[in-house]
């Protein structure tokens, strides 16, 4: 299965948050879209700056996949 990286509506999830979770759901609003990740014990996550540009793609103990809802 191939990891989606949903770098467009994750602007405000920093990656170190998602690693201190193994399996769990985070959800929040951004311009009325509503974005949940679904964290689980894998490999990938992508780190963000705070002026919401990705710095990087690295490889981590935890994987996560998201959708988003208009």
């Amino acid at each position: 299965m191939k990891h989606r990286a949903c770098t467009r509506n994750t602007t405000k999830v920093e990656w170190f948050l998602l690693l201190q979770y193994e399996c769990t759901r985070i959800q929040y609003v951004l311009n009325s879209v509503i974005t949940e990740f679904i964290v689980v014990k894998s490999f990938w996550c992508i780190t963000f700056s705070s002026d919401h540009k990705i710095l990087r793609e690295i490889t981590v103990s935890t994987k996560f996949s998201c959708k988003g809802t208009p």
